[in-house]
C-alpha cells in the first residue's frame, strides 16, 4: 500500500469532506507516523458526472449526512 498516493475526499456539505477512497492509506500513514498525506478534493459539484442522475447523487450525500 502506497502511502505516497493522494487520498480522495468528496464534499458532502458545504466545507464538510470524507474521505472516498484512501481510507487504509490514512491508516497506514497514521500508525507509522507520517504526519501530512496528500489528497484531492471533490466539490459537490464535481461529483456529479460520477452519479448515474441527480437521484444518486441526492442519495449519495444523504447517506453520508445520515453519518454525521
Amino acid at each position: 500500500m502506497d502511502v505516497e498516493k493522494p487520498v480522495l475526499q468528496a464534499e458532502i456539505r458545504s466545507g464538510m469532506f470524507k474521505i472516498i477512497d484512501g481510507k487504509h492509506r490514512m491508516e497506514r500513514a497514521y500508525r507509522n507516523g507520517i504526519e501530512v498525506i496528500y489528497s484531492f478534493i471533490l466539490k459537490g459539484e464535481q461529483l456529479l458526472p460520477y452519479c448515474a442522475d441527480v437521484r444518486g447523487y441526492k442519495a449519495f450525500v444523504e447517506y453520508w449526512n445520515s453519518k454525521l
